[in-house]
């Protein structure tokens, strides 16, 4: 059956999911919102064919070709007035924001619990890459109770949002993981690299030595989360599946775009808008 969305916020995460989903057979975009009308994102769903408004979340509810699903992809500070509109009007919204306010979701680990909900926060580029790892971590090694992950990103990739969220971003993640892993204590960096030619994004996942206890099943269950992501996000790459280094040790993965809207550097866009795209295909 045919899932009828609206993309609102015309950024850089609204672009490239826009991109995404007219390539989806089983997916049709009937509006893609903003507040400018001569803002880059809406020239560009305009160029593609897709109606556009700059009357944000009220051109949305007033369609007469009613979205089943709000895919909100603005800014925190906005998330949860458009959810109020959104539940007003019964449709359900997706939330692309940090704004940890709906349910968390990683498609890979609480997939089905999280289609039974009407708000699903996708967390961050962070969460989306580094909670599989995370939780495979734990599974094979019981008294795990810190962990460290480090994301990095391309300047060139970080729109104003993601700029404006940081703080948003590191709460968020960090929640998230807590809640989907059971590790008590979480600490989340964000790097936004100004590197020319752009990098791609890397997600490092740190722990202390002493708690890897089963060496061997972890690198067993990193592997089996690590092919079940890859399974909605194809450029995930294992750059080290588990080493240690002295009294750290370290899992270490790429995300390489697919250049639906940037080009592969922007694996932030990437995973995010797959793992999204995962939960709109099974709703």
């Amino acid at each position: 059956m045919t899932k009828k969305v609206a993309i609102l916020g015309p950024g850089n995460i609204g672009c490239d999911l826009l991109c995404k989903c007219l390539k989806e057979e089983e997916i049709e975009v009937v509006m893609f919102a903003g507040r400018n009308y001569n803002s880059k994102g809406l020239r560009l769903a305009s160029s593609l064919g897709v109606p556009i408004t700059d009357r944000s979340i009220d051109a949305i509810i007033k369609l007469k070709n009613k979205p089943d699903i709000i895919v909100d992809a603005t800014s925190a500070i906005y998330h949860k007035s458009h959810y109020e509109v959104a539940k007003k009007n019964k449709i359900l919204i997706i939330d692309m924001t940090p704004a940890n306010y709906g349910i968390s979701c990683c498609p890979a680990i609480n997939l089905t619990e999280c289609i039974k909900e009407d708000n699903i926060n996708m967390i961050s580029c962070g969460g989306q890459s580094s909670i599989p790892i995370c939780y495979a971590i734990k599974a094979s090694n019981a008294d795990l109770d810190y962990i460290e992950v480090v994301s990095t990103i391309s300047s060139a990739s970080a729109g104003l949002a993601t700029r404006r969220n940081i703080s948003n971003y590191i709460n968020t993640t960090e929640n998230a993981i807590m809640n989907l892993t059971g590790i008590k204590n979480v600490k989340v960096i964000i790097n936004i690299s100004p590197a020319i030619p752009p990098i791609r994004m890397k997600t490092s996942i740190f722990v202390e030595t002493q708690q890897i206890i089963n060496y061997q099943e972890t690198i067993a269950n990193i592997k089996l989360m690590s092919d079940k992501t890859r399974e909605y996000v194809k450029g995930l790459k294992n750059i080290i599946i588990l080493k240690s280094f002295g009294e750290k040790t370290l899992s270490q993965i790429e995300i390489i775009g697919s250049g639906d809207y940037f080009e592969e550097y922007a694996g932030n866009l990437e995973i995010i808008n797959c793992a999204a795209l995962k939960v709109i295909k099974n709703l």
